[in-house]
């Protein structure tokens, strides 16, 4: 009787350890790396798929995609400026700029469909973080990625505060990357550690 209860409590406890995801994606295997970031995510509700099933993690994610995101990770909605001016995402740029997070017209309706550069990921993530939460982080800090030295100062100050925060890790041969696009799988890992 004892080793049947052992062999229940065992297994009640590997079923319960195992998340279990409501959604699938049919271009999502189990064993991708952001895997379960991604379901964790749209089980949540805060990010979806597309209606084919696909989740598409390698796609670009644009500069309106990343903007709401953040913006909608950060604002709660009724702070949102409710508005419809051409685009989608606009209002989420309005809000950001209204908040002061943004420079009034530094970005336009044409580049809201336009893929956003980690670089300029981590600019808009640095600087909604710093208003946000309003601390400070080591300008001495060293960072360590090999493909970053040619980064002016300020671009450099807005990868410290977001490494500093653990928002970004870079990639295991010690890359950033920055001219390269912000993917959807990428995306959703950063959330995640907001």
């Amino acid at each position: 009787m004892k080793k049947v209860m052992c062999y229940i409590c065992v297994l009640i406890l590997i079923f319960t350890c195992v998340p279990i995801y409501a959604i699938t994606f049919s271009d999502l295997p189990a064993n991708h790396w952001a895997y379960n970031n991604i379901m964790k995510l749209t089980n949540s509700g805060v990010i979806n798929g597309y209606q084919d099933g696909t989740f598409r993690p390698g796609n670009m994610v644009t500069y309106g995609e990343f903007i709401k995101l953040v913006i909608c990770t950060y604002i709660p909605v009724s702070d949102i400026i409710d508005i419809n001016v051409g685009h989608w995402a606009y209002k989420y740029v309005l809000t950001a700029e209204e908040l002061e997070i943004l420079p009034g017209g530094s970005i336009q309706i044409a580049d809201l469909d336009k893929p956003i550069t980690r670089m300029e990921m981590v600019k808009f993530l640095a600087m909604i973080d710093e208003k946000m939460n309003q601390d400070t982080v080591d300008e001495n800090m060293v960072l360590d990625f090999v493909d970053t030295d040619h980064l002016m100062p300020r671009y450099k100050s807005y990868l410290k505060r977001v490494v500093a925060k653990g928002y970004i890790l870079g990639n295991p041969d010690k890359t950033f990357k920055p001219e390269n696009n912000l993917t959807r799988a990428e995306m959703v890992t950063i959330l995640t550690r907001l």
